[in-house]
């Protein structure tokens, strides 16, 4: 699946769209965290990251709030497992859960490798989650 299609995926999502505002922040907390998991982020992983972030239109009203919560995830102030935690307990949906994890792998692999330090970032997302080992890396597989 390319990016644009996960984002469209993502964005018309009916259980994503019911995000509520601590929801909202925790997945983005995950997905600036995979961003940053290798201590840097990628000028095409930033881009990604802000314009898939951009495309979402459950993220819209929050623009500002979203970009700011990058900007504390590259400042190392997110732990990714904690807020994986948060989205699993916002979404029991597990289909949405796996939406939000490939969203992870997805930006991990921007720049065309997912390191290891953002594949222990992405299996402790994973987890967080309630995603089951073969789940993750049949999603990770699928992004790289």
């Amino acid at each position: 699946m390319s990016w644009d299609q996960l984002a469209d995926e993502l964005g018309t999502d009916p259980v994503l769209a019911q995000l509520d505002s601590a929801a909202i922040e925790a997945v983005v907390d995950v997905l600036a965290a995979v961003v940053y998991a290798d201590g840097r982020a990628s000028t095409m992983e930033v881009i990604e990251l802000e314009a898939q972030l951009d495309r979402l239109p459950w993220l819209a009203e929050k623009k500002a709030a979203v970009h700011a919560r990058v900007a504390a995830a590259t400042e190392g102030r997110s732990d990714p497992a904690a807020a994986a935690r948060r989205v699993a307990g916002a979404l029991s949906d597990a289909g949405a859960r796996e939406k939000v994890f490939a969203m992870a792998a997805a930006l991990a692999a921007a720049d065309f490798t997912v390191r290891s330090d953002e594949r222990a970032v992405l299996e402790s997302v994973g987890e967080g989650l309630g995603l089951d080992a073969a789940t993750r890396a049949r999603l990770i597989d699928a992004a790289g």
